[in-house]
Parts: structure tokens; sequence; C-alpha cells
């Protein structure tokens, strides 16, 4: 179980850290929606699969929960991202300030 939780841990982390790095290019609203929604989903999941793998006490629904939450999350990522168009148009706009 612990394997489970530190596995789903980070691959969050990595999913969290790589959107840091195209946020300026997503829509604002739903991106920060689903990137608070996802820390708190795999904080929710992966503490509560850490807390039972140790048989420490926890609050069993917060794993479904916090599952679901990533989820929904990954779907609302879906709808900040730019649709094509705006995609390339932002690309190059940001070549011609630096040409």
């Amino acid at each position: 179980m612990l394997a489970t939780a530190a596995g789903m841990a980070q691959w969050q982390g990595a999913a969290l850290c790589l959107l840091a790095l195209v946020a300026s290019r997503l829509r604002p609203l739903p991106a920060l929606c689903a990137l608070i929604g996802m820390g708190g989903g795999a904080l929710m999941f992966c503490g509560t699969v850490t807390l039972r793998a140790f048989a420490l006490p926890c609050v069993p629904l917060l794993a479904p929960v916090g599952g679901m939450g990533l989820i929904l999350s990954w779907i609302l990522l879906g709808f900040a991202f730019p649709g094509r168009k705006q995609w390339l148009d932002s690309q190059n706009a940001q070549e011609q300030k630096k040409l």
C-alpha cells in the first residue's frame, strides 16, 4: 500500500511541476481550480493510503474522495488548455517579442 501511495504522489508531483512550467499559456481559472484540486486530491488519497499502510487511524472515505478529486482535476485541466489557434498565436507572439 505504501508503494501505491508513493507512486501516486510521485506522478502527481511531477505533473504539478510540469504544469507550473506551462501555466502562463493556460486559461487561468480552470487551471487554478484544477491545480488546487489536484494537490488536495493527491494529499487526501496518498495521505489516507499511507496512514492505512502504517495501521494508523484515518477517515476511510478520504481515499475515494481524493481519487475522485484527482480524476475531476485532470478533466478540468483539459478545459484549461486553449484551442490550437490560440496556442499557436501565443507562440507566434512570443517569437515576435524575441526578434
